[in-house]
């Protein structure tokens, strides 16, 4: 699921619940999780409705009910859920508040949004890459680089970090700051693909049509090599 690739989660998922004679709260969750981000909303409900009966954890529960109301679009009923989901953590579990701050991003409502994740108790990584996304929907692409700023602060040799504050800096037109931030990420790590494609977008916008060309040939030979390798 962090792959994005629900179809696969579900299918494996399914095989757990199988094999799985006592019905582990976790894997009835996770089943309902995938299910939900499938479109296979009664069969999430159906889980859902079994984890209720097996377990009394209601942040979860509420979290579920919210992930299936937000793939419905249905964002009264998930921000509920979602809230619910926040209290009975005791506001403990950044996803939770994450996950609301998105609903209220969806609804393009970014100033709720960007409120919203100020729940978080710890102001680590990735509560600063979350504000970078609000504030770049919101069209405040200047605080979205600074926000990424403050998470390199935080974890200082991280090449997507690097990447992601080239991109913030392409989007405001900052091309020498931005090749400067992509050539940090390609230090750290060469072979990183975000990397290397941001490279040649900003190579590309500073109209250096050479280094841009050979750049994304590069990144079409390793794509044809792990193709014939697959």
């Amino acid at each position: 699921m962090r792959l994005g690739a629900s179809g696969d989660a579900f299918y494996y998922l399914n095989q757990a619940l199988v094999l799985d004679e006592a019905k582990d709260i976790n894997i009835v969750l996770h089943y309902a999780e995938a299910a939900a981000y499938c479109g296979y909303f009664d069969k999430a409900a159906q889980a859902l409705e079994a984890a209720e009966k097996i377990s009394d954890n209601r942040a979860d529960i509420h979290f579920i009910s919210g992930v299936i109301a937000s793939e419905r679009k249905q964002w009264p009923e998930a921000i509920a859920c979602y809230e619910k989901a926040i209290v009975a953590s005791g506001g403990n579990v950044p996803l939770y508040i994450f996950k609301l701050a998105d609903v209220y991003a969806h609804m393009r409502q970014f100033e709720k949004a960007l409120l919203t994740i100020e729940q978080t108790a710890q102001k680590d990584v990735r509560y600063f890459e979350k504000q970078a996304e609000l504030n770049a929907g919101a069209g405040n692409v200047p605080a979205a680089a600074r926000c990424i700023q403050k998470a390199l602060m935080l974890r200082e040799n991280d090449a997507a970090l690097w990447t992601k504050l080239a991109m913030y800096r392409r989007m405001d037109y900052d091309l020498t700051m931005a090749d400067a931030a992509v050539n940090k990420a390609l230090s750290i790590n060469p072979e990183n693909e975000r990397a290397r494609l941001e490279s040649a977008r900003i190579k590309k916008a500073l109209g250096r049509t050479r280094e841009y060309q050979a750049i994304m040939g590069q990144i079409l030979k390793s794509f044809k090599q792990r193709y014939r390798e697959a």
